[in-house]
């Protein structure tokens, strides 16, 4: 096996490693799969796959200016996040009683993806993670353009191989459950982001 496909390989680990844990993004993508199906799912878990494969550019071209930047500007991008947030709770909850049956649009699932990638991106905390990991595997930064390339798209291999799980599975799921258990999941799902947002705003308060 080439050197390329082992960066590869551990870019794909790294980008699953970041998408696994279970979060407000996580709980958005399944609430999306479990309302509007597998495409919906798939849409919103493209949009964070996109986020984690520009934060991982970042750190795996060594773009250490872009990095400081980014951890500078963390007040504006967390209350960026609270916003969209607020908003998603808001959206699912006014949405709550939509039957499952119902797909969006091309239109609806491009918006999904973009509110995604807006509501990853505007987490400081990822790029902090993202380089953790790469010190961590012992992964080399601002190695040539060729290694760079391949973790990224390793990392947004892997970040997007994990989301089409979880939405193939969610989608198994959606099949065998009706519209009432579908609204108490999508009321329960406004309430835990909203939660994690009213927590978001108190850390902008207090400072922390």
């Amino acid at each position: 096996m080439s050197l390329l496909w082992i960066t590869f390989a551990t870019g794909f680990g790294l980008g699953l490693a970041i998408a696994m844990p279970v979060g407000p993004i996580a709980l958005i993508c399944i609430q999306q799969a479990l309302t509007r199906g597998f495409g919906a799912g798939l849409a919103a878990g493209l949009g964070v796959a996109l986020a984690d494969a520009t934060y991982g550019a970042i750190a795996a071209f060594g773009l250490t200016a872009i990095t400081n930047v980014l951890v500078n500007m963390q007040t504006p991008l967390r209350a960026a996040g609270l916003a969209a947030m607020i908003w998603l709770a808001w959206r699912i909850w006014r949405d709550a009683d939509v039957p499952k049956h119902i797909a969006p649009g091309a239109r609806a699932g491009l918006a999904t993806t973009a509110q995604l990638f807006v509501l990853t991106i505007a987490n400081p905390m990822t790029i902090l993670t993202f380089l953790a990991l790469f010190v961590g595997a012992g992964v080399g930064m601002g190695e040539s353009y060729e290694y760079s390339m391949a973790l990224t798209l390793g990392v947004f291999s892997g970040s997007l191989g994990w989301w089409i799980v979880v939405a193939g599975l969610t989608g198994i799921l959606r099949n065998r459950i009706n519209d009432q258990s579908v609204r108490w999941v999508n009321r329960a799902s406004a309430l835990m982001i909203a939660g994690l947002a009213i927590w978001i705003a108190y850390g902008l308060v207090q400072g922390w």
